[in-house]
This record gives structure tokens, sequence and C-alpha cells, in this order.
């Protein structure tokens, strides 16, 4: 303001020396030259005098406020004005006063332009355009720095002058800004928020650069709510920097459009491009003009409708393909009217078309760019192909050039090509003229007929239109650069090998009638024969095409081979195998073995002929980060000198290797006592293009190392190689090859199967029921079709095998063809309910209902708690009935009123109790599968009164279970790890507020070690309250990290019931690396809140984190329970949740016949027997059970004596075995129940023996056990064990059996459901005890029912929850005490008190309802802490640890007791 002052102080001198008032800039320059002759000794004040004494006026305001009012009010400005112009405006002051000569002045000068309200004086003038600047951000008053200033960027700001005004663009680095303004005198004017690359900025817009503008900033300040900030921008004036602006320049650049895949083949988009690309380049970006015109395609008029571009890459990621992160589509510059698809067929209609597009890049001048393109005469198949720019040819443009040529060239080319295809005939298609034209032609050229010599060829065929001799456009839906071509007695058998999967059908047209060609699949491509009468021959083929929209076309096309083109397959060369040494190595450092290294069993096996090979390399187990791990993938590379990790993932360079033998073998938990077997690789062929190789690149998948594939390179010893003779080798019939388009599947009920054998004059036999086929399946005499199961859809299962005398039958090959179920329709709807039903047509067998019912009926007696806790409900009954094998109907109701967090699903059951029904939410839609009748409900539970169960839980501290679930499933999440050592939160409860806090640690998920990085929640704020650095001790990426991770952090809520909170974490360098990035960076999961499980605890507690690492897992999966069974074999399946994978199928088939009955008769003898053979699939994979199933055999009328075994097939390395099951007999007397952990073949015989009376109980006092043979237990495990003594004692008690004959497994792991079991024995519980059973985790027919029934009858255990017992969990060491506790309590035995109790240093981790358990059994001598002086309360309880505790106990408390003996599973 003060320059304000001085310059209308100064311009007022020059109005009135002028005489005049100053109206324009004219007028003001005449008064500046009128003033400066005024003579200076009039004017009291010089200018320099006057700048003076503001100053000093200034220096003096910066003391008092009462001695800045009374400097400001000593000399007024019109005072000054008084003493300045005195002696030289005494006329004009004498008409008006000095107040009305500033005002006038000011008034006459902002009327005019002249000056604005806020005129500033600047030193720094600047000439229009781009500077660079860095700037201050100053407190409001005061001349320091403010602390507003880390929210924005300070250093090289963009600063742009226009008009004599400046801009500065003043960027964030905070996502807290919540609003800008820029303050003038007392107004704001919000600023609008821009964005650019990701960075959001403002323009504070200022009159020079030595004017401070003002600046407002409201601040997201979390609970704190807003704050508003006023600061001061300055712009440091000797940072200035001007920018020089790069100039355009424009390029005319030769171009072609090719196939990404192959590049030296033009795509079918290239004929759509009109001349040359334009290319502006400027500030290291680059736009790419290209000009378009319309092209003939398939014998349609079409133009390019759309393009897309991809990064710059020296290859296609086809992940990029609809992702808008990676895949920008290009602008429409100009456009223009032409005819559309039907021209050629006379439609003279116009459209409007795209002329030209503008692609920008960020780079300069590229040599090629990666788009994907949509041509209208595609139908809809939008192609990815390569932008070849020829730049060696490209012609620098000057401003006159344009793209007019361009233009021009369009419109000749349209003229042209339009004038081209009016003139053909769309009737020369008609099948008169195709006959006649084929009948014509087939006479004249057979004649000519050249013969070739008998073989195999490879050669080029040229496809052409029907009439002329110019390519046909179909001729880009099959190979022609090497065609297959047969030569045989003078005819030839051309293989023509699709590209595309547009094709329809395919027909040879002979002698006016057309023949339709089989469709061979050899699952790499298909392709169709045709024959030729020889060389010169010319075949006509007749093409249906799938367009799109325009349904099917049918082209007449000619085949012609070039003679001179062929080449003679020579398959004379003799065939040479060696045994080489190899080697396993890494890619960055050959000198160190690769992980994979000890995966390899033995030499490699390297067959050579004609310049190729093919290496066998066979595999075994690897125990590797703890875990027995296989190698089960493997990719090989092009012969290099060195890995191009370009290659990676890229089918053109990557191929997979080909299982060539299997075996059954343990998995990675084997090494904690898992006994299940699994089907691995055990020899895997590389075929090369090269004979014999030093070295091959390959990725190898090892299934210990997560989903961490390893880049290695094997080395092969050629020096030390040994040639291997086949004097006596038999050869084995080629496996056939199952050739059917699984397509079809998708949209229709039937799909055509053949199958084919490279091995002449094999005979093939095959089944389609699953079955394995052998030589008394079907004989395969020509295609043959397969139809769908049900209108439902479903599996249907081909298998094959190929035989012929002499030699070995091949192996049996199979393919799975999954047929899509019929559209569901809506078949029930309620518009008051707001619900509706869909069902496949033929599911229902009456009609569907949905009724409204009253809050008070009768039907919903179970559920009167629910609804009337809740605070919104909606009640149905809905009647139906499905037919035989249906799917299940979708019940769609609309929730939008409802609370998604708390509302379920409930039914109510046949035995008046209820169930919750597995529901999702979505658009305020509940959906869920159901196929029972009878009474729904819908229900919001959430408590109306801020709190749910908050009312009946006083203030005060309590701990609570917490656990990390799956978002979707309810089973542990990968990440739960995380807090495996701090399962305890601590619940400070205030007034119905619940605050958790919660502690984690770092993890190691299959051997890589991390921790929790970071936490959010969508439910609720989550607030990290410490952190804790971390550094990874291993280099999953090949690097190491340190970051600081979350080892606490908290959450507030008010509702005390809701179980889960959704939660999103990072546990980062780990294999959960490519689930998180899949998910966008983070692990969606729920924490799971056990409300119920909570324990008061003191006021003074607090929660410590303990940050030992804690071993994790990478598996994860689940899916639903099993209850499914066989009609032609009786045989049912049942399993809980998660033990099968959703999608998983099961086969159960009577065996009587063929090499496996032959095996089970060679083991039983001459007992009789029934033989299943029973499989779970997914797809066509065996899989095995991810833990214990029920396997339900059928008892028959004349069944004696019944020995259930499962009989092992063996292999190359083992003879065949037969294994003794257990098993009970159901209580409706129809089934044998067998509790398995693997499928397979399963032996109902006929006892030799004696009856075993299932339900007598052998008995042994201590004093017999004393007396027992121990030198008789041999188990190779437990030699030098710590344990060795307390085991045999066990082992003999009948307390434990060893998981086999020669192995006890001391340090795995045991379940809770096994320790119930030794309870209920030493208690004497007969396994006929019952009892009311909540569990549903826990089946009248388990073997540990009766135990658990009489364990929670007598208050030993309680169960997880109300529904859960947990019977699969690993026992915890806490839960084993409380246990025992419970158990010494309900036989009236007391404790003494020998030591002093608990002194472990992680005393405070014991759960507060276990500390006088454990307490208890410490001061007995019955228990003892870990080696390194920690209780470890959360750890799993081992065998051999459970198996001390209980000896110890029977010794002490229990010596004259006997013991029950009993060898059922209990492991």
């Amino acid at each position: 303001m003060k320059y304000k002052r001085y310059l209308s102080v100064f311009l007022a001198s020059a109005m009135a020396a002028s005489n005049a008032p100053l109206n324009t800039l004219a007028d003001v320059d005449t008064g500046i030259e009128n003033v400066t002759e005024v003579d200076s000794e009039n004017t009291d004040l010089s200018e320099e005098e006057f700048v003076s004494e503001e100053q000093t006026e200034e220096s003096t305001e910066e003391t008092t406020i009462e001695e800045t009012t009374e400097e400001v009010t000593s000399v007024t400005d019109e005072e000054y004005i008084e003493e300045t112009t005195e002696s030289d405006i005494d006329e004009y002051n004498a008409e008006t006063s000095t107040e009305s000569v500033f005002e006038e002045v000011v008034e006459s000068l902002t009327e005019n332009d002249i000056i604005s309200d806020y005129v500033s004086y600047s030193e720094n003038t600047l000439d229009d355009g781009k500077y660079t600047a860095d700037i201050s951000f100053l407190n409001e008053n005061i001349d320091t720095e403010s602390m507003a200033g880390r929210y924005f960027n300070g250093t090289q700001v963009p600063v742009t002058v226009e008009n004599g005004k400046v801009k500065l663009r003043i960027e964030y680095t905070t996502d807290l800004l919540d609003s800008l303004g820029q303050k003038t005198g007392d107004e704001i004017t919000d600023l609008e928020v821009m964005t650019e690359s990701d960075k959001k900025y403002v323009e504070l817009t200022l009159n020079s650069v030595d004017e401070i503008g003002y600046l407002q900033i409201v601040v997201n300040a979390g609970s704190f709510g807003k704050m508003t900030h006023i600061v001061r921008v300055v712009v440091k004036t000797d940072t200035i920097t001007k920018v020089e602006e790069e100039k355009a320049v424009k390029y005319s650049v030769p171009i072609k459009m090719v196939q990404a895949s192959n590049p030296t083949v033009e795509s079918m988009g290239n004929g759509a491009l009109n001349g040359n690309a334009v290319v502006t380049v400027m500030n290291g970006k680059s736009t790419v003009e290209l000009n378009l015109k319309a092209t003939n395609f398939a014998g349609l008029y079409g133009h390019l409708t759309k393009l897309w571009s991809y990064p710059t890459s020296e290859k296609m990621d086809y992940s990029w393909w609809g992702d808008s992160a990676n895949e920008i589509e290009a602008e429409v510059a100009e456009t223009y009217m032409d005819y559309g698809l039907q021209y050629n067929q006379g439609d003279t209609t116009q459209s409007e078309f795209i002329k030209s597009v503008k692609i920008s890049r960020s780079t300069e001048k590229e040599n090629y760019i990666y788009i994907r393109i949509q041509v209208d005469a595609m139908a809809g198949f939008d192609q990815v192909a390569r932008l070849d720019l020829d730049w060696n040819n490209a012609v620098v443009m000057g401003d006159e050039d344009t793209t007019e040529t361009s233009s021009e060239t369009t419109s000749e080319s349209t003229t042209e090509t339009t004038t081209e295809t009016t003139t053909e005939s769309t009737t020369e298609t008609t099948t008169e003229s195709t006959t006649e034209t084929a009948t014509e032609t087939s006479t004249e050229t057979t004649t000519e007929a050249v013969t070739v010599a008998n073989g195999e060829y490879t050669g080029k065929i040229s496809i052409l239109n029907e009439k002329t001799d110019a390519d046909s456009m179909a001729g880009n839906y099959f190979e022609k650069e090497k065609a297959y071509v047969v030569s045989e007695n003078g005819k030839l058998k051309v293989r023509l090998a699709y590209t595309t999967d547009l094709i329809v059908s395919l027909a040879q047209v002979v002698d006016g009638n057309s023949n339709e060609l089989e469709v061979v699949n050899n699952g790499e491509n298909k392709y169709v024969e045709i024959t030729l009468n020889g060389v010169n021959d010319i075949a006509y083929v007749q093409v249906v095409v799938n367009a799109g929209k325009f349904g099917q076309m049918t082209h007449i096309v000619r085949v012609k081979v070039d003679a001179n083109s062929l080449e003679k397959i020579e398959n004379e060369s003799k065939e040479v195998s060696y045994s080489v040494p190899i080697k396993m190595v890494q890619t960055a450092n050959p000198t160190l073995e690769s992980m994979g290294h000890s995966a390899l069993d033995g030499n490699a096996i390297v067959t050579v002929k004609d310049g190729k090979s093919v290496v066998d390399l066979k595999f075994k187990a690897v125990t590797l980060n703890g875990l027995y791990g296989h190698l089960i993938n493997m990719w090989s590379y092009p012969t290099a000198e060195n890995m191009d990790y370009g290659w990676w993932g890229d089918s053109k360079y990557e191929i997979p290797a080909e299982v060539v033998e299997k075996y059954m073998d343990y998995g990675m938990e084997y090494t904690s006592g898992n006994l299940e077997q699994f089907e691995f690789p055990r020899v895997m062929r590389l075929e090369r293009n090269a004979e014999k190789e030093n070295h091959i690149f390959v990725r190898v998948d090892v299934d210990a190392m997560g989903i961490y594939n390893q880049a290695a390179r094997i080395d092969f010893d050629w020096d030390n190689a040994e040639v291997i003779k086949n004097d006596n080798t038999e050869s084995i019939v080629s496996a056939p090859v199952i050739n059917v388009d699984k397509t079809q599947a998708s949209n229709s009920e039937k799909v055509k199967v053949s199958i084919t054998s490279s091995t002449e004059n094999a005979k093939i036999y095959y089944t389609t029921d699953g079955s394995e086929a052998n030589e008394n399946s079907e004989l395969y005499t020509g295609g043959f079709e397969v139809t769908a199961p049900s209108v439902f859809g479903g599996d249907i299962v081909v298998k094959a095998i190929a035989v012929k005398d002499g030699m070995v039958n091949s192996a049996v090959n199979d393919v799975t063809i999954t047929f899509a179920p019929q559209q569901k329709t809506v078949v029930a709807n309620n518009e008051e309910l707001g619900a509706k039903i869909e069902a496949v047509e033929g599911s229902v067998a009456n009609d569907v209902t949905i009724d409204k019912i009253e809050k008070d009926s009768e039907k919903v007696e179970p559920l009167k708690d629910i609804i009337n806790k809740a605070v919104n409900s909606k009640i149905m009954n809905i009647d139906f009935a499905l037919n035989e094998n249906a799917e299940n109907l979708l019940l769609n109701v609309d929730v939008t009123d409802f609370d998604k967090a708390t509302t379920k699903l409930y039914r109510v059951t046949n035995d008046n109790n209820y169930e919750v029904v597995e529901s999702t939410i979505a658009d305020n839609i509940l959906s869920a599968e159901i196929n029972t009748a009878g009474i729904y409900v819908i229900a919001d539970t959430k408590n109306s009164n801020n709190g749910g169960s908050s009312e009946t839980i006083e203030d005060g501290k309590y701990w609570m279970p917490i656990a990390l679930w799956n978002a979707n499933i309810d089973q542990e999440s990968m990440g739960d790890s995380a807090f495996e050592n701090n399962r305890q939160a601590l619940v400070t409860v205030n007034n119905g507020i619940a605050t958790v806090e919660v502690a984690s640690n770092p993890v190691a998920v299959s051997g890589y070690t991390s921790a929790l990085k970071s936490i959010q929640s969508s439910d609720t704020t989550i607030k990290v309250l410490s952190k804790a650095p971390f550094t990874t001790n291993t280099k999953f990426d090949g690097k190491e990290h340190k970051f600081d991770y979350v080892s606490k952090f908290s959450f507030t809520t008010n509702y005390m019931e809701k179980e889960f909170l959704n939660v999103q974490i990072s546990v980062p360098y780990t294999p959960m690396d490519g689930v998180m990035a899949s998910a966008g960076g983070s692990l969606s999961a729920r924490l799971k809140l056990n409300w119920d499980s909570m324990s008061k605890t003191d006021d003074s507690a607090t929660l410590n984190p303990d940050s030992s690492s804690a071993n994790g897992s990478s598996s994860s999966g689940g899916g639903s329970s099993v209850n499914t069974s066989n009609e032609d074999t009786g045989v049912k399946i049942e399993a809980d949740e998660f033990v099968f994978d959703d999608g998983t199928t099961f086969s159960t088939d009577v065996v009587s016949s063929g090499e496996e009955y032959k095996t089970a008769e060679s083991l039983l003898g001459n007992a009789d027997f029934r033989l299943f053979d029973i499989k779970a699939l997914v797809g066509s994979t065996e899989v095995k059970p991810n833990g214990q199933a029920k396997v339900y055999i059928p008892v028959k009328d004349n069944d004696k004596n019944v020995v259930i075994y499962r009989i092992n097939k063996g292999d190359k390395t083992s003879e065949p075995t037969k294994t003794e099951l257990e098993y009970t007999v159901s209580q409706d007397k129809k089934y044998y129940v067998v509790t398995v952990k693997e499928f397979g073949l399963f032996a109902v015989a006929e006892s030799t023996g004696e009856v075993k009376e299932e339900e007598k109980a052998d008995t042994i006092t201590k004093e017999e056990i004393a007396n027992v043979d121990t030198d008789k237990i041999a188990f190779s495990d437990i030699e030098n064990h710590w344990a060795y003594d307390n085991i045999l004692s066990a082992v003999n008690m009948g307390l434990f059996t060893g998981v086999s004959d020669t192995e006890f497994a001391p340090n795995n792991t045991a379940t809770r459901a096994m320790f119930v079991t030794v309870l209920g024995r030493l208690a004497g519980v007969g396994t006929s005890k019952t009892g009311d059973n909540k569990f549903t985790d826990v089946k009248n027919n388990d073997y540990f029912y009766p135990y658990v029934m009489w364990a929670v009858e007598n208050g030993v255990v309680s169960g997880l929850s109300h529904s859960k017992f947990g019977s699969s969990r690993n026992i915890t060491r806490e839960q084993m005490a409380v246990m025992l506790y419970n158990f010494a309590k309900s036989q009236n035995i007391e404790f003494s008190k020998i030591y002093s109790g608990s002194n472990f240093k992680d005393t405070d981790k014991i759960s507060s309802w276990a500390v006088e358990s454990v307490n208890a059994l410490v001061k007995a001598g019955i228990l003892n802490g870990r080696d390194n002086g920690n209780f470890d309360p959360k750890g799993t309880a081992t065998r051999a640890e459970i198996a001390t505790m209980f000896v110890k106990f029977i010794d002490a408390y229990m010596p004259q007791n006997e013991i029950t003996e009993n060898t059922a599973e209990t492991e």
C-alpha cells in the first residue's frame, strides 16, 4: 500500500504541473515531463527524503503500537501533498482541498485503467515467459518460516509471467489439505486444485515478483477437526531462472503395422494406414498422428474405429489389455463421411469414420509402439499389433507442411478402393457360381499334376481369391509360410493350420460337392488336411467365418502349393542317448548352486537326433525353509550365453517342461509329521533346438518357495558324459491326443471329440465317465459327441489309451470338458419384501412362492430373540421343491435400510432351531444360494443403544483373544502369523466405548522374514501407537529392506458384538507380495474379535508387544463342507469346511477287473472282497484332502467279519502293500465309516482271522506296563531324545501309537481332539458315550465324539465358541494345562505344591483364564517351561511334551488306575 501512496502523490504532482486531468497514459507522460521541470527548491521534501522519512516511520512502527499510531497520524497523505505541491499548484488548490486532490487523482487513474486498486512498485520487472524460483512460506505477522510450509514444495517452483502478471505454481506434498484460498484485503478467493502426473497444485497470482501473496490454508487435523492458517508467500528474487522452451520439430515418418507376436508379418489392420505418420517432438515427448483410410477385410468395407496405445516396452505385456493405467485411448483428431461395411454388397449409406488419430507418448523417437486396434469389419475382434516407425527414412517437415496431402491420399485411396470393390459382384459367392467355377477349374488343373517323391515336407502355400490370383484376406486365418505337406503316391496332403478362432467350418469343394473337413486339435493348434492330386493342383476350400453381429460369412478360396519351396523332412539320422552329469547353478553367480539344485536326482538323459535334443531330468524331494519340498514346474529358455529376463513369462521364449513321469510322496508339512501324500513330477522333459548344449537357462517352481519362482542355469558336463546303449529297449506307443473344442461347452449341450495317436496302426480305447481307460474300454472307431450331464452343466472326463502288439501301452491321457449351466430366470417375486428368486430352467418341480411372515408368528419362535433385538428385519416363508441334481436357487433381497456389517440371513431348521445362511451384500442387495424351503429371516442385529452388548460390559480393562482371518472365508489369513506371539488384545471399556489395543510381531513366511508395515480399516480409524525398526534378513527380491513396522495400534468401537473388523495389511518382501500386488498393494483380511472370551484384568494392565518372530505360511484356500454320495456305488463322502477347496468333484467307482483288481487280489489272497476306487478331483487333477474326510461304504447283507484295507499300488521303487484301516458302523447299521487323510483304492474284505469285538477294551495296569519289553518298540526317531523313556511308557500305556511302525514323530504337534481323547481314556470313558452335541465340527461318528461329550459334561473343556470345539486345531500349552487341571478336579485329584510355581520370563503372556492351571501344574512338577526360560503359553504342545506330562501325572496321581488300552488313531 505504501507504493500506491508514492505513485499517487507523484502523479498528483504531474496532474498539477500539466494543469489537466490525467485520463490517458499520454496525459501521464506529459504530466511527468512537466513535473520534472518544477524547481526542486519549491518542494519541501525530495523523493529520496520522503522515502527516507517513510522508512523511518516503518522502523518506528516496529516499536510499540502507541508509537506507531502517533507516527502514522503525524504526517498524513494530505499534509504530504500540501508540502510537495504547494509552490506549483496554488491556483489548483485554491479551487479544491488537498484531500479532494488525492481522491480525484486516485479515482481518475483507476477509472482510466492507469493504475489498479492495488498498484505495486517492483524493482524486478520480468518479460513474459516461463521461469523457476524458490519461494518462502512465512508466518502471517512475523518474518519466520511457517510450519505450514512443509505442506508444499518451495524449491524451483514454476513461474509464469503473462501481461505483467505472475503466476506461481504451488505443489502439494501432503493429502491433509482441505482447501486453499488467496487472501486479498479481507476477501478470500478459493483456488482451484489442479492435477498433473499425480501431483496436485494451485496457482497463486501476483502483480509482480516483489509482491507478497497471502495464502489461506485449511488442514484436516484428524480428531482436532479442521485448522486454518494464513501464510505469506514470498518469491526469492535472486533465485529466478529463465526456462528456455524447446521448439517443436515435426517429422514425416514411414510406418507399418505388424503382428505383435510375429513382427515379420503385417497386421490385418495395416491396410487401414494412409501414408506416413506425422510425429511432433518437443521437451522429450512426442505426438504421433496417424492418417487412416477404409480397408477391405473378409469381404467387408471396413474402418479402424478405435486405437489404444501401451507403454514403451521391448515386448508386449498382455496384462496391460483393458488396464486404464497402461492402456491409453488415442485422440480422434479428424473424422470424415464414408460408406459402411456393406458397401461391397451395394449399400451406399454413409456414416462418420475416423480420418486421423493422435497418440501422445512420453518419449521422443520410438522405433515401435504396441497398440490395440478395433476394426468394424473384424466383428468386435480387437487385435494387438505393433506400429513400426522407420526413422532412417524420416523427413523433417517445415511449418508450412500439413496433413492435407494425407487427406488427399485418403480421398483418392477411398475412391480407388470403392471403385474396385464395387465392380465385384456379391453373387459370385453363391452356391451356383461356386459349383461351376470349382468344377471347371478342378478339371483343368488335375490334368497337369506333377508327382513329388513320397515323404514329409514343409513349404509355402498361397491362399488366393476364388477367381483372381490376388491373395485372399481369408489367408490371414492360416499358417502359409511353413505348411506341413505329405506326398504319397503322387497325391499331396496339405495341412491348413489355423491362426484364429473365428473359423466355424471348412470344406473342400470337389466336382461341385462340399466335403466338410475334420478339425484336428493337437493341444497346440487346430488344423485340417486337404488333398491335392499333384503339386500343381489347386484346391477349392469353402471357409465359414464367425463375423460377430453380422452372423456367419462364407468365402471360397483357392489353395496352391509353391513347389519350389518344398523342403523334405529327413528322418533317417540315428538317435543317440547320453547320460550327462549336471548341476543347477545361480544365473547371476554360476559358481554358486541354485536352491533347486538339491532337487536333481542323478544325471540327465539327453537324446540327440537331427540337430535337436530331448533332455530328461529326474527329481527328488528337497528340504527347503524347513519344508519338505518338490520341484513342481519348470520352463526352459532359448539357447544363449546369458539369461535375458525379458523372456520371463513370455510364451514366445518360455517353454514349459513336459512331465513324463510322476510319483506319490509326502507334502510340505511332512517335516511337521503330516503323512499325507501327493503326486509330484518324477521326470520332466525339455525339448531343445540344439544337440549338445553346455548350459540351459530355466525357471523353476519349487512348492517350498511359496509363489517365488527362481531363474537358474543347468550346466552339462559333456566331458564325463556316457553313451547309453538301447539294444533291449522296448518301444512305447505314443500317448493319444484327445481333440476337443472346449469353447463349444460354454454355449452348447454337445461337444465333438476326436482322438489320434502318432503311432501307426495303434488301437485307441477310451472312457467318458472318468474311469481309467484300458483294453476293455470302448474301442475308438471315429469322432463322437459327448453331452452335458444335465441342464445345470457339469464335467465330462474323457480318458484314452493307445495300444499296439509288440509295444508297451501308452500312458493314459485325459481331458475334462466343463459344460456351462443354463441361464437363471426369475421364478418368484415379492415387491413388498423387495425379494426375488432366480433359478435355472427345470430346477424346481412346483411353483416358487415368497410370502411375508409377521414377527409374532409361531413359525419364527427359534429366532424370536434375534428378531426382537434387531433394529430391522424381514421375515419370509419360501416354498419350493428342487428337482433331482438341480442347482441351488438364488435369493436376492433389497436391504437398503440395513447395516451391511451387522446384517445376517437366518433359516429356521427342522429341529426347531436355526442356522446362519451364508450370504453376501453388494449394492444394497443381499444374495444367497438356497436349496431348502422354509422360514428365512434377514435381521440387522446392531443394537439401537449404541453398543450392542456394551450395556452388560462394565467399565474397566479386559484381555481379549484375537486372530487375523481371511477376508472371505472363515479361516486364518496368510498374515495371521503377524499376531502369533501377541494373541491377547487389551480392551479398555469406558461408558460403552471400547478402545482395543493390538500388538504385532515379525514373521517368517516360507523362510522370508517380514513384519506388519501398515494396517488400515474401512470400518474405523486405526491409530498407530508404536513402531519398531526391522531389517529383512532374507532377500526375497534380491535386496535387503529396512523399515519401521507397526508394533502396536488401536481402534475404538461402540459395538462390542461385532465379530470381525475389516482391515487391509501389508507384510512385504515375502511370497505374499504376489497376492498383495493383485489386490492393489495390500492384503484384505478380518481381525477376529472374541468378545465372548474377554477376561477382566487390573486397571494398571498394559500391552507390551512381543517382538520375537513367528513362522507364517503363504498358503491360502478354502472350501465349503462336503456331503456327497454316488448312486451307483452307494459310497458317501463327508468333510468339514476347508478340507476340500471349492470346485472339488468326487469320483467313486467299483473296480472288478484290470491291473488294480489283480494287485488287490494278490494282496488279499483267497478272501472275498469288494474294491472301490475313490478320488477327489479339481478339473482332471487328483487332489488330497486338507484334513480328515469320512468315507461311508455300504454294508452288504452277506458281509461277515469285515476288514477294510487301503491298497497301495506301489511304483517302480516299491512293491504294492495293504494297510488295515479302523472303521465304525453307522448308527443305522447301513455303512462302514472310515476316517482318512487320503483317498485311493479301498478293499472291503472278509476276515480270515478271528472276529474283532469293537466295543471291548483291553486294560493293563501300571505294574504290567513295567514288565513290557520296550526293546520291541523300535522308533528310529526317539533315540537320544530327551523324552525317550516317557514316550515308551506312554506308548505302552496305550495313550499313544507311532505315526508308523518305525517313527513316533516326537516333535509333531497334537490336536485338541487327540488330547481330549487321551483324557477320556484315562477316565475310563466308553466309546458308546453320547451327549448334547452343540459343536458343528464334532460328528457322532468321529473317534473323539464320546470323549468330547464327556469332557464338556464334566467341565474339562468348553470349546472355542458356542458352536466350535476346534477339533482339528493344534492344542496350545496353556490350553493343555487348563484341560488337565480341569480333568484332575473332575477326578477329585488335589495337586501337591512341591515347587515354587511359575517364575517364567513370559508370565505376563499367559492368558488370565489359564494362570491358575499353569501355576498348579508347575508347582506339582507336571509341567516345565522351555529351555529359554519362557513358558510359551501360545506355543503348540508337541507329542513328546504331552507324553511326558501324562506319564508324570499318572505316576504321581493315578498309580493304581487301570488305563484303557485303545489303539484307535488319535493323531
